[in-house]
């Protein structure tokens, strides 16, 4: 909300399959509380198609990438990434850099790994882990909720979401 109270057009780009009927607005769009978004259209089915479904969507990105080439405006200035995957995060702060825009990665939760889904050395909490250690840090901002993250990200120089890029204004 405050991004737009301050004069930006915030869009959201969700892996839901469907946005809520009572939100839509023209074909392929949808509004929430002023807030469009777009819901990645990808039907379940078959095992391979969820497979598929999950790989370019939540693992590999590229249906995340697709959409934002064709939202893209002149007037887009960043990008905020909540719980994608390491290869998803680095195809955005790729696209961000290609771009010239900010790249904000919101880090509300750090999993404990013996939590995630296929345990400890499962590919979730590796992912999760290596996006927490390592890709956050290359982000030109992060947005936290705790103490415990923000003193963590304070120690490697990424509190707030400050710019921390040269070529960005």
């Amino acid at each position: 909300m405050v991004l737009r109270e301050i004069g930006f057009n915030v869009i959201y780009l969700g892996s839901e399959i469907e946005g809520r009927t009572q939100d839509c607005v023209d074909v392929n769009e949808y509004n929430y509380e002023g807030f469009k978004y777009y819901p990645s259209k990808v039907q379940s089915g078959t095992m391979i198609q969820k497979a598929s479904r999950l790989w370019h969507t939540y693992i590999n990105g590229q249906s995340i990438i697709s959409r934002l080439e064709w939202l893209w405006s002149k007037d887009s200035v960043a990008i905020i990434a909540y719980q994608v995957s390491s290869l998803t995060m680095l195809k955005l702060k790729r696209f961000c850099d290609r771009k010239k825009a900010v790249f904000i990665s919101d880090v509300v939760e750090w999993y404990e790994p013996s939590h995630m889904f296929m345990g400890r050395y499962g590919p979730f909490a590796l992912d999760s882990e290596f996006r927490m250690r390592y890709l956050n840090k290359m982000a030109d901002g992060v947005i936290v909720i705790s103490e415990y993250l923000k003193e963590y990200y304070v120690k490697k120089q990424k509190a707030g979401c400050q710019n921390s890029h040269p070529n960005r204004t």
